[in-house]
C-alpha cells in the first residue's frame, strides 16, 4: 500500500470550508471568553500536552478549545509538536510523514503519515458569563506502509487507524469563585471505525479549582478513558502556584510548569503518568516569526476489529525531538513547520501499557515532517 500523500490538501480543505461555518459563532464566544478562559484546568491527558504560553489562560495544554481524546498520548500536539498557541484555537488541520525505515525482527520496511481536523465551537453562553458550552470534534487518520506482521497473533499489521470523535465540554465559574469543568467524548478509535460496539470508547474529564491565598488554586480532577496508559478511573490533585506573571506550575498529578522569563522566551513542560511527557521552549522574533523546539513522547491505541482478546489494544510508541517555525497569517490564522527525529519506536499489544506486551515490533529511529494550520481566536 502507498501512503496517500494527496490527503493533506484536502484536509485543509475541510478545514476552510469548515472555519467558514463555524466563524460566527466562535467570534460570540470569544466575546464572552474575553482575554481569560473562565476555568483553570492543569493539563489533563487526552486532550493535547503541551501547556499554553499565555499565563493567564487555563493550560488545558495546547489548546483550552482543543478537542479531547481517546488515547493517552493524544495530549501531546498529535504526532507533531508545535508552540502553544497564544489565543484559543477552535480549527486546526495538521499532517504529518515518517519516511521509510528498518522493522528490526522482520526484513520488512515501515513508513507512515497522518493527518486530523479538530473542531470546537459553543453551543450556549450564558448571559452574562459563568457557563459555557462548547461541542467538539475530531477526525485523526494514521496511514502504516509496511509488509510486517503482528508476530504473535500472525495478524496483517492495520494499513489505516481512525480516531472519530465528538464530544461537549462545559466551564462554569460560580459564586464562590470556584470553578468547574467536564469534558466528555464519544467516538471510535479502531482500524474500522464504527464496526462494532465493542470498539467504541469514552472520555471523561473533570475538575474543580478552588481558590486559595491571593494567587494560587487547588485543583481536584479525574480522568478515565478505556483507551489510556492506566485504563481506569484517575483521580488527580495539584497545587496551582502562580509566584508572578512569569511563572506558573501546577504541583501534583497532573503536573505541569510555565515559565516566561521574558516576553520573546518561553519554556513550558507537562508530565502524567505513565509516560504522557512533553518539554517546549519557543523564542518569538516578531509578531509573525517565532521558532520553537522540544523533547515529547508519543503513544497512540486503538482497538483492532480483528483482535483476538477483548481488552487488548494496539499501541504505538516512540519519543520525538522537533524543532520547528510558526508564521501568523492574516485573519488570525497561523502556518507551523516542524522536522524532527522520531527513536524509540514501537507497536505492540497488551491489556495496558505495563502489561505483557504481545506482537511487539521495533522499528529504526528516523526523521520527521508536519505541517500544521491554525485558526486563532
Amino acid at each position: 500500500m502507498n501512503i496517500s500523500l494527496h490527503r493533506p490538501p484536502l484536509s485543509l480543505v475541510w478545514l476552510a470550508a469548515a472555519i467558514f461555518a463555524w466563524l460566527p459563532a466562535s467570534l460570540r464566544a470569544q466575546q464572552w471568553l474575553g482575554d481569560e478562559f473562565p476555568v483553570s484546568l492543569v493539563p489533563l491527558p487526552e486532550v493535547d500536552p503541551a501547556p499554553l504560553a499565555a499565563f493567564d489562560q487555563a493550560p488545558l495544554a495546547d489548546d483550552l478549545l482543543e478537542p479531547p481524546r481517546s488515547s493517552q498520548a493524544a495530549r501531546s500536539l498529535d504526532d507533531d509538536m508545535g508552540p502553544p498557541g497564544e489565543e484559543r484555537s477552535p480549527f486546526r488541520s495538521r499532517v504529518y510523514w515518517i519516511p521509510t525505515q528498518k522493522v528490526l525482527s522482520q526484513p520488512d520496511d515501515w513508513s507512515q503519515a497522518g493527518e486530523q481536523i479538530n473542531l470546537a465551537a459553543p453551543l450556549y453562553i450564558a448571559p452574562g458569563g459563568g457557563n459555557l458550552w462548547l461541542a467538539t470534534g475530531t477526525i485523526d487518520h494514521l496511514s502504516i506502509n509496511t509488509g510486517a506482521i503482528l508476530p504473535d497473533s500472525q495478524l496483517p499489521v492495520p494499513d489505516n487507524l481512525w480516531k472519530i470523535e465528538g464530544g461537549a465540554m462545559n466551564f462554569r465559574e460560580l459564586d464562590n469563585g470556584w470553578k468547574t469543568a467536564a469534558i466528555l467524548t464519544i467516538g471510535s478509535v479502531s482500524d474500522q471505525p464504527f464496526d462494532a460496539l465493542r470498539d467504541m470508547t469514552v472520555t471523561t474529564i473533570g475538575s474543580l479549582e478552588v481558590p486559595y491565598a491571593d494567587r494560587d488554586a487547588w485543583n481536584f480532577s479525574f480522568f478515565y478513558s478505556p483507551t489510556s496508559q492506566l485504563p481506569y478511573p484517575l483521580p488527580g490533585l495539584a497545587y496551582i502556584w502562580r509566584p508572578s506573571e512569569k511563572l506558573r506550575a501546577n504541583i501534583g498529578i497532573p503536573f505541569s510548569l510555565q515559565y516566561r522569563p521574558t516576553e520573546t522566551f518561553s519554556i513550558v513542560a507537562s508530565y502524567f503518568p505513565l509516560t504522557d511527557a512533553t518539554i517546549l521552549a519557543t523564542r518569538q522574533f516578531s509578531d509573525s516569526w517565532s521558532v520553537y523546539g522540544g523533547y515529547q513522547v508519543v503513544n497512540e491505541t486503538y482497538w483492532l476489529a480483528d483482535r483476538l482478546e477483548e481488552n487488548q489494544l494496539f499501541y504505538t510508541f516512540d519519543q520525538r525531538l522537533t524543532l520547528g517555525l510558526r508564521r501568523k497569517l492574516v485573519g488570525g490564522l497561523s502556518l507551523d513547520f516542524t522536522a524532527g527525529y522520531v527513536f524509540d519506536r514501537e507497536v505492540f499489544q497488551a491489556d495496558g501499557f505495563s502489561d505483557n506486551r504481545r506482537d511487539r515490533i521495533n522499528i529504526d529511529p528516523g526523521a520527521l515532517g508536519a505541517v500544521q494550520l491554525i485558526w486563532s481566536l
